[in-house]
């Protein structure tokens, strides 16, 4: 018995040691794998043959690789150039992969095909993908050896992106993009630098594309875009062929709304909402607009109305119906001041104050608003603003530095849409000592004198100052009194002139405008700082 326990034991042990070496996996230990999968080509179909067609030869192309792979999503992955009628057949083999053709395709004479594998072949552990792995081959005497090269970068941030799709279209169709896969294709790198090499010597449609399903179309709003209006040729300098790619949307959607607050209707689109037009047929209803993040406030007296259709259109294109019913609160929040939360703010001469309301604001009765300096205990020259945003008060004054005022509005003092006031508001104020500020001196150059620019000095989210300039190709200009912290800078060139940076838009052929953004400018206390920017063109 003892010697038939150790038996089973040896077997047991064998089988184990069998097992655990036919087992592909995961090392234990060690630094995690990030290393692609690396072509062997010795043991490899030959790349970049000539005269060579695999379906009447019935021949397969095999791939192998130095490591075990996968295949992953190969029917969208896995795009051949010209396009074939019928999808070649892809599989595992060993270490490798096998294209099969199927027999009824007919490939065209003395044509380059690229078989483009995007991410689809990656290795088994750690999903490293091999990137930009095609196989070339020409059923002529010559193999296409045009390329296209440029360069791909966000439009707001003007930062590079790696893995991009950039993409070329033999075709002018407009809706290439959102039904057809590309003809030829390549990925951006880290610094967004991108080559598509072995295509035909004609011009392209070319297109960049944030490809968030991996399918080769632009069909999901959160995909950026980048195209250029004309079409490009091989040859051309990479160093002027650059995509701005932004986010736009496929078409105007409403994403969703609320109307259960008797008074107001709440809106979620995925255009700007600048662009956002509103249509009531009933002449009794009046609208009134805030933006907050994300989401339009739409506020309409008589609030008693119920069951009246509000339209919603992109410009002067129709989007959605909303039908304002299903009301359960009934009525809107008390109005209110929402910032400042301190009662005491230091404010500079020449940047205004913010007093921001959860309702748009109507009526400013200025018999109820007081500004005192608490020094002399006299009236003091003041300013308020209404015109950037409906629920936001800009308050301004020449205040003396370290001096302090209070500035009280009365019941009635600012009045909401509804006539509606606040209760009594009292804020004290100082001005903002010039010792413990710094100075901001900005020069851009090489602008183009044709054009208007918007220049927006920003602290974190909150806009400082905003200037605009034309006829000039240099804008010179110094911030006084900031507050020490890091700034940034927002260039735009305006060009459709309506005040605001304009992304692009495909559907009708509108590139985003030029915008520089220059970050983390460090002003210090008691110190000027110079900056020079140049424009880019």
């Amino acid at each position: 018995m003892p010697n038939l326990s150790r038996k089973f034991l040896t077997l047991y042990l064998l089988s184990l040691a069998l097992y655990q070496c036919a087992n592909i996996g995961n090392p234990e230990g060690g630094p995690r794998d990030t290393s692609a999968p690396i072509i062997d080509t010795a043991e490899s179909t030959r790349n970049l043959q000539r005269n060579f067609n695999p379906v009447t030869a019935e021949q397969e192309i095999i791939i192998k690789f130095n490591e075990w792979v996968k295949i992953e999503d190969a029917f969208k992955q896995v795009v051949t150039s010209p396009p074939l009628i019928y999808a070649p057949k892809i599989e595992l083999k060993g270490k490798g992969v096998v294209i099969k053709f199927d027999p009824r395709e007919v490939l065209k004479a003395n044509t380059t095909y690229t078989i483009n594998f995007g991410k689809a072949i990656k290795d088994i552990t750690e999903n490293n993908a091999v990137r930009n792995l095609r196989f070339v081959f020409s059923t002529g005497d010559i193999i296409d050896t045009a390329f296209i090269a440029g360069k791909i970068q966000d439009a707001i941030t003007g930062e590079f992106k790696e893995d991009q799709l950039i993409m070329l279209y033999e075709s002018d169709a407009d809706t290439l993009v959102y039904k057809q896969r590309p003809v030829y294709f390549s990925r951006s790198d880290a610094n967004g630098n991108f080559i598509i090499e072995n295509i035909k010597d004609t011009t392209y449609k070319i297109f960049a594309l944030e490809d968030a399903n991996s399918n080769y179309l632009y069909d999901q709003d959160k995909e950026k875009i980048a195209f250029l209006d004309r079409r490009v040729k091989p040859g051309e300098d990479s160093t002027s062929l650059l995509l701005r790619y932004y986010t736009s949307f496929v078409k105007p959607r409403l994403l969703g709304y609320n109307t259960e607050t008797a008074g107001l209707v709440k809106l979620q689109v995925n255009f700007p909402q600048q662009d956002l037009v509103l249509n009531v047929d009933n002449p009794q209803i009046n609208l009134f607009t805030m933006s907050l993040l994300d989401t339009l406030m739409v506020y309409y007296t008589p609030d008693s109305l119920r069951d009246w259709p509000l339209e919603i259109n992109y410009l002067a294109n129709p989007v959605d119906t909303v039908l304002v019913s299903k009301i359960r609160r009934p009525t809107i929040d008390s109005f209110k001041l929402v910032q400042p939360r301190s009662p005491s703010i230091e404010i500079a001469p020449a940047y205004p104050l913010e007093l921001t309301f959860n309702h748009p604001v109507g009526l400013i009765d200025t018999s109820k608003i007081l500004f005192i300096d608490d020094t002399t205990g006299h009236s003091t020259m003041y300013k308020f603003d209404t015109s950037i945003h409906r629920h936001i008060i800009t308050f301004s004054c020449s205040c003396t530095e370290q001096q302090t005022y209070t500035l009280t509005l009365l019941p009635g003092a600012i009045q909401n849409f509804k006539g509606i006031g606040t209760d009594t508001l009292k804020l004290k104020i100082r001005g903002l000592n010039s010792l413990t500020a710094g100075t901001l001196v900005i020069e851009v150059d090489n602008l183009d004198s044709l054009q208007q620019y918007i220049i927006t000095l920003k602290q974190d989210d909150r806009e400082v100052q905003i200037s605009r300039t034309e006829g000039s190709v240099r804008f010179l200009k110094t911030y006084t009194f900031l507050n020490p912290s890091a700034y940034t800078l927002q260039i735009v060139e305006d060009a459709n002139r309506n005040g605001r940076w304009n992304g692009g838009e495909y559907s009708i052929k509108t590139l985003p405008e030029k915008i520089l953004l220059k970050k983390n400018i460090s002003v210090r206390s008691n110190w000027e700082l110079r900056e020079q920017i140049t424009w880019i063109k």
